[in-house]
This record gives structure tokens, sequence and C-alpha cells, in this order.
């Protein structure tokens, strides 16, 4: 797919990407040799407590801001968030056959304003719905 073969020309090998589990295991990993924060019970590496992984993804998910969503990802060194959903607020077709999306609680068209410093930058879009946002880490003192 497109959004792939961006993730590879852009992105680093360490890069961390929070994404639904189900599309890390069947797209993020095997089309671009990335790192998912959480990936679906069982095919994970061992010595990852996916628990606390969970944990973290739920947290995100209940993220009620831009920033507390930012903190939390910069936080656990997440780099890029994938959802599979419009950033005007429209749901786009899913890529595949892959499982419904996580989307945080915060409207994701707030992102889309880039006059706006808030520690998420939309840094792909793609007319099939992959949104890829970029999280910056804490702001330097």
């Amino acid at each position: 797919s497109d959004a792939s073969a961006w993730i590879r020309a852009n992105t680093r090998r360490d890069d961390v990407f929070m994404l639904s589990p189900e599309l890390a295991f069947l797209w993020l990993n095997p089309t671009t040799a990335r790192k998912a924060w959480l990936m679906p019970m069982g095919h994970t590496n061992v010595r990852v407590n996916w628990h606390q992984r969970k944990q973290v993804a739920d947290q995100l998910q209940a993220a009620d801001s831009i920033e507390s969503f930012r903190r939390i990802a910069a936080q656990h060194g997440i780099h890029y968030c994938v959802f599979t959903s419009h950033v005007e607020g429209g749901s786009g077709p899913q890529p595949g056959h892959f499982s419904k999306d996580w989307l945080p609680s915060f409207p994701l068209r707030e992102v889309a304003d880039p006059a706006e410093s808030h520690g998420l930058r939309v840094v792909y879009s793609d007319p099939e719905g992959v949104v890829i946002l970029r999280v910056a880490g804490p702001p330097t003192p």
C-alpha cells in the first residue's frame, strides 16, 4: 500500500507505532518491519508485559485532549499513531479486512489544523482513509 511505502521511506526501523493490534499484526509489521506498541495477545514478545502495554493503549484511547494524548504517547516512546478513519471525522474504508479501528476521545479533526502547535502532526493521509500522526516529544525547557 501507499501508506506502507511512506512508512518505509520516512521512518526509522526503531520508531514505535501505535495502532489497532490486529492492524499491527496483519499490516504494519509484515509490510514495513516497524515496531508496534501492541500486538494481539499471543503474538507478542514474551519479554513484553502485554497487559501493561494494553493499559497504555487504553489510556491513549481515553485521552480527552490532544495534550494528554501526546504526553502519554511521548512518555512511552510512541513515535507514530496510525488511524484508519479520515481526519475530517468521517470513517474511511478499512485497508483490507482488518478489525474496527481504535480512536482517541478527542476529535481527530482538531489535529488537522497546522497552525496549532500541539505536539501531534498529520504526516500522511490517503484517500483510503489511512492517517498517520507524528508524536512530538516533550517540549524542551
